[in-house]
């Protein structure tokens, strides 16, 4: 009888399937990375046509190893959109759309094709772990009788804070009260806007203190963004309306389309058999029980490029871009903690006056910085600056290895957008942050950074160049930056332990192995439903 269940547990197959998106399939093809170590079970990646060709261009070093695995492979699906379409963040909303409408049904006949064995001579799929951004792809799968698994890649804070959308909307604190409309005129400074908007804070204009709608040319600007926020559990001491996503800022009325479709994404996780969550007790202890109260089969397995290099003792990334390696060849000739790393990441945009501002606020702190400038940065604008005075000092690349960067000797902050992955490699590395959130989680995550975690400072909604440039100065010199080395410092040590042997979140990779192979043995045991 033993011997049957070993056989069973090595037709275990696990089908992983992450966002579109830059962000998601690192995470979760690191994630994959790691189950692959695991004993008795099988591995499909699962990417989009255009993203799985654009990872075998641009990642073969890390895509083509992972290839010659027994025990893993690759797959790909259509997105649903022509392969001259842009992907690009102006396009997410239709890409998403495509994905719900059009791919599903490619989906259904991957997991239905492999009914028995596939032509390669693969088990059928026994167990799925789906993007939480994607529930309907979990939806899916369990109508066929395949347990899913969700992997949210925002933090638990950001997620909590979604969950309780209704809770803030029946305690009035959303939408926010005092909401007014302004009509743009069709040539606007951008400055000269914001502070008319906000007079009583000229010299830190507020980014974000209005949402502009480029087709109707309006905006939307709240009178008072520092108003607490109390009916969010756990987080009522430090939480504001300035913290929440950038869509509350934007929304009328509690029936807004945006806001009750993240918080019914959100809540999908309880249809599923687990839920995922790249960080760890370590980091968010007070959260994570709130959100087992609600998904008690919760693991917190991060950060999980640390937990994998753990485990493997090597490391896994995937990038949709050229990464230049040339930028180490700079960072080797500058002394230790002396630059500032910038990057907002794979999808923020940057308008021109924003980008300019950064700029001059870099240029003139005096300190030598290394900048990620993505082809499409700026939206809609080519930004020109003088560079020659300062190429010994300045660094610009259109895409970088950020881990490795990271970890250099020479890097002494990082300027970041505070994606999720961004800082928990940040934190792990023990690089001290200056933050300047765009979307999303990112507010949260910036309010976590400077007043919970104490590892950075929060610079959202003042961008102007006076405000980097003593940002960046806080951060690289005297007792401030100290300060924020030795928290950033205690808290890499911190995430050593959660994920080495015996930490909470390597506890909790080990369990998820266990279920994910409990759960291979029930699918497998049962008649698969529509095959």
């Amino acid at each position: 009888m033993e011997l049957a269940k070993d056989n069973l547990k090595q037709e275990a197959h696990l089908l992983i399937f992450p966002s579109p998106l830059q962000g998601h399939i690192n995470t979760m093809l690191r994630l994959a990375y790691a189950l692959s170590f695991a004993s008795g079970l099988r591995i499909s990646f699962l990417n989009t046509d255009h993203n799985h060709r654009l990872l075998s261009f641009f990642s073969p070093s890390q895509y083509s190893p992972l290839s010659l695995c027994s025990n893993f492979r690759f797959l790909s699906i259509p997105d649903g959109l022509p392969d001259d379409k842009p992907r690009s963040t102006l396009y997410l909303t239709e890409l998403f759309e495509s994905l719900k409408t059009r791919s599903v049904d490619s989906f259904r006949a991957l997991l239905l094709a492999g009914g028995n064995r596939d032509t390669d001579g693969w088990p059928p799929v026994t167990c799925v772990i789906v993007d939480g951004q994607m529930p309907y792809f979990m939806d899916t799968a369990q109508a066929l009788g395949i347990p899913a698994i969700l992997f949210r890649t925002i933090n638990a804070y950001s997620l909590w804070v979604y969950l309780q959308i209704p809770q803030m909307m029946e305690a009035d604190e959303l939408p926010f009260p005092g909401l007014k409309i302004f009509e743009l005129k069709k040539n606007y400074n951008f400055w000269v806007l914001l502070e008319a908007l906000n007079p009583s804070r000229p010299s830190c204009a507020v980014k974000y203190k209005l949402t502009i709608e480029k087709k109707n040319k309006k905006i939307a600007a709240d009178a008072d963004l520092d108003v607490p926020i109390k009916s969010v559990p756990a987080m009522e001491d430090f939480l504001r309306r300035r913290d929440l996503p950038k869509m509350c800022r934007g929304a009328t009325k509690a029936d807004n389309e945006k806001l009750q479709s993240l918080a019914s994404m959100s809540a999908s996780a309880a249809l599923s058999k687990g839920l995922i969550l790249n960080t760890s007790n370590s980091l968010e202890a007070p959260i994570l029980s709130q959100i087992r109260s609600l998904f008690p089969n919760t693991y917190a397995i991060g950060p999980i490029h640390a937990l994998v290099e753990s485990i493997t003792s090597s490391s896994v990334s995937a990038s949709l871009m050229a990464e230049d390696r040339s930028a180490f060849n700079w960072l080797d000739s500058q002394p230790d903690r002396s630059v500032v790393y910038v990057s907002f990441g794979s999808i923020a945009l940057l308008m021109e006056e924003e980008f300019m501002e950064f700029w001059n606020g870099l240029v003139n702190s005096g300190y030598r910085f290394l900048w990620v400038v993505r082809p499409d940065l700026v939206a809609n604008a080519t930004v020109t600056f003088k560079l020659a005075e300062l190429e010994e000092r300045v660094r610009l690349v259109a895409w970088a290895p950020q881990e490795e960067v990271m970890r250099h000797r020479a890097v002494g902050c990082f300027i970041t957008h505070c994606g999720w992955n961004s800082t928990v490699e940040g934190m792990a590395a023990g690089v001290p942050m200056v933050c300047c959130p765009w979307l999303w989680d990112q507010f949260v995550i910036s309010r976590l950074v400077g007043e919970v975690w104490k590892v950075g400072l929060d610079m959202k909604d003042m961008c102007r160049r006076d405000v980097v440039e003593s940002m960046v100065r806080a951060a690289m010199e005297g007792e401030k930056a100290e300060e924020l080395r030795q928290v950033a410092a205690e808290m890499a040590v911190e995430i050593g332990r959660s994920v080495g042997e015996g930490g909470d979140s390597r506890l909790d990779f080990e369990r998820l192995v266990r279920d994910i192979l409990s759960l291979s043995l029930s699918a497998s045991g049962e008649e698969r439903r529509g095959i």
